[in-house]
């Protein structure tokens, strides 16, 4: 139902945890951007879709792979 969604799977349960549902949120729509961009291969933000929040990397791991892209 939600397998292409920028909801984060956690919400989609019922589970509450901000900050890795803002990751996964920020993930796709990178990876919707970067997508049109040809940039769809970028690996933390593949990490960043997990639907575990704990395999997620944090806001700095995300900031730090998007400033060596651009």
């Amino acid at each position: 139902m939600y397998k292409d969604s920028y909801i984060a799977p956690e919400l989609v349960n019922g589970m509450r945890n901000p900050v890795t549902s803002d990751v996964y949120s920020l993930a796709f729509l990178v990876k919707k951007l970067y997508g049109m961009l040809n940039f769809s291969n970028i690996a933390v933000v593949k990490r960043a879709l997990e639907n575990s929040p704990d395999e997620r990397p944090t806001v700095k791991d995300i900031k730090a792979a998007l400033t060596v892209v651009c």
